[in-house]
Parts: C-alpha cells; sequence; structure tokens
C-alpha cells in the first residue's frame, strides 16, 4: 500500500515534525488493521516530500498480506525441541576462558615476547596520528601490521620503529613490558570470580548455562524448521517486483548499520566483493523473498489463532 500523508504541524523544528510523522504512520497503521480489515507485513517506509512549515507531506509505504493468500491444513506451529547435550570437554573450554580473562600483570625487565601485554607512547611523523601508554597483547590484535613484530624483542625504556602500508613510519617508546598470571582453577577462584562456593559449583553453573544457551539454539532451530514447513502450504500470488525490492533495500540498509556502522565500510566491502549496491540487494533476494513468504505465514496463522496482526508482529 502506497498514499500520500498531509500531516499538520504543531510547532516548528524537527521535534515538530517526527511527533507529526509519528502520529501520522500510527493513524495510517491503525486505519489499515482497523477499517480495512488488512494485515500489516513489516514496519513502513516513509519519506518526506516537502515541508512549508504548517504541514508535512509524506510518501507511506508498508506491505500488506494478500487478501487471497492461504493455508492449507495448518493450524499453529508445534515445533520439537531437539536439544544437544553439552559435552564435559565443552565445560571445561568454557572454564578455560573464564581463567584466561582473569590474569594478572606483573612487570618484567626481560625483552617482550608474543603474549606479553606491552604499554608504549608512539606517533606516526607528519600527521596526527599519536598516543600515550597505549595497550596491546603482542600476539594479538594490532593497530598496524608489523607492530607486534617491532616491540617483541624490545625492552622497557627502548625506542621502536615500524613501517606502515603506503610508507609512513611509526616510532615510539616502549614504556612498560607485563608478564600476564593466570590464576589457579580452584575453590578460591570460584569464589573471587564466580561468586560460588567451590570449582563444582562454579562448573555446575557454566553447564547450566551452556545447557540453555543450547535450548535456546534448539528452540530458534524447531521454530524456523515449523515455520518452514508451514510455508510450505502457503498459497499466495507471486511477489511482486516492487515488494521484493522494498524489502531488499531495507534488509541492505539494516545490514550497513548493523555490521558496517563506521562510515565508508560499507562501501569498502562492496568494493572488496566487486558489487554494486543493486548487485548486493540482487545477490539477496531469494532471502528476501523467503521472508515474506515466511511473514505471511505468521500472520495467517494468527488469524486462525484468533490473535490480531498487532499481536502477531510483537511476537514474530
Amino acid at each position: 500500500c502506497r498514499m500520500t500523508l498531509a500531516l499538520p504541524l504543531e510547532g516548528a523544528g524537527p521535534e515538530a515534525e517526527d511527533t507529526a510523522l509519528n502520529a501520522g504512520v500510527d493513524a495510517a497503521l491503525r486505519w489499515l488493521r482497523e477499517e480495512k480489515q488488512l494485515a500489516v507485513l513489516d514496519e513502513p517506509a516513509t519519506e518526506v516530500l516537502s515541508s512549508d512549515g504548517e504541514s508535512l507531506t509524506v510518501e507511506f509505504t508498508v506491505p500488506l498480506l494478500p487478501r487471497e493468500a492461504v493455508l492449507d491444513d495448518c493450524i499453529g506451529l508445534h515445533p520439537e525441541l531437539r536439544p544437544a547435550p553439552v559435552p564435559q570437554r565443552v565445560v571445561d573450554g568454557r572454564l578455560e576462558l573464564l581463567r584466561l580473562s582473569h590474569y594478572a600483570l606483573r612487570d618484567s625487565d626481560a625483552p617482550a615476547r608474543r603474549n606479553d601485554a606491552v604499554f608504549f607512547d608512539y606517533s606516526v611523523p607528519g600527521t596526527a596520528q599519536r598516543g600515550e601508554s597505549f595497550q596491546m597483547t603482542i600476539g594479538g590484535p594490532e593497530p598496524c601490521p608489523g607492530l607486534g613484530a617491532a616491540l617483541c624483542g624490545k625492552r622497557a625504556g627502548e625506542r621502536f620503529e615500524c613501517r606502515l602500508p603506503g610508507g609512513a613510519v611509526c616510532c615510539g617508546v616502549l614504556c612498560r613490558v607485563c608478564r600476564k598470571e593466570y590464576p589457579v582453577l580452584d575453590d578460591a577462584f570460584a569464589r573471587r570470580v564466580g561468586g560460588c562456593d567451590s570449582l563444582a559449583q562454579l562448573r555446575a553453573r557454566l553447564e547450566e548455562q551452556l545447557a540453555e544457551q543450547e535450548r535456546q539454539k534448539a528452540r530458534t532451530a524447531a521454530l524456523e524448521e515449523a515455520i518452514g514447513q508451514a510455508a510450505a502450504r502457503l498459497h499466495a500470488p507471486d511477489i511482486s517486483e516492487p515488494l521484493a525490492a522494498l524489502y531488499s533495500a531495507r534488509l541492505t540498509g539494516r545490514l550497513q548499520e548493523k555490521l558496517f556502522p563506521q562510515e565508508g565500510a560499507f562501501e569498502k566491502y562492496l568494493a572488496a566483493q566487486k558489487l554494486t549496491p543493486q548487485q548486493f540487494e540482487e545477490k539477496n533476494r531469494p532471502a528476501v523473498c523467503s521472508h515474506i513468504r515466511k511473514r505471511m505465514t505468521l500472520l495467517l496463522l494468527a488469524e486462525q489463532q484468533g490473535l490480531s496482526p498487532t499481536e502477531e508482529d510483537s511476537l514474530a
């Protein structure tokens, strides 16, 4: 459904426009659901066309469940949960990660080596890049390639240099070299880190947490399987190109916000994949159409069970 909304403004500025836009969208959705008895597939998209200070003109677009869409012999979802048991080696591994994350630092006069924590001052001549008491672990993530190798073998107080990509040079002074001292897995560790009376109690708590994670994974997998089986019984018209394009653009926007929050990161990803934004959307079109069919299935199941689309949207 696409319509143009003329919304009155009460006041001036961005806050007044946001208030009018939110009220207009809510009113349009209520009209579609209550007056027209239509089920909304997903959140609406809005585009401000104009604003003259007294009113706001907005184009409102929202995907709707087709009236002719039906489900054959499908009442409710009955997913079968199959949580996997938690192997003891997984519990042991989680306990070891917990131990390794609670190390203490001890200053060392020895040359820096792999896994040491180092603190250093640095600068890149000719640029504004500089830092004081910057910390990193040799062998771990590096702010620039080769920095760990340049620091390895140096003692506190010694200078270092590292050539950066592009020819610039990072130089600085190694301030501290610290060895990492790891705790012993015993009852004292369990009391200090986990608030448990004993190591056995801490192990049992970790096992319970991991088991709950497996149950959550099983619920998600079972629900996906049940929705997929129900979607196979769905009879609906072919998904239109405008609807698929709308969802593809929305998916691209969500992925960009979630996975590439830094400015220019999404463009770099597309360049590395040798894709244009349009090609990226087309590549994800099958997944988008599958998502639309699942949304249709959930809404039809909601109607069969007497739920309103609004309640079903919140449950989904």
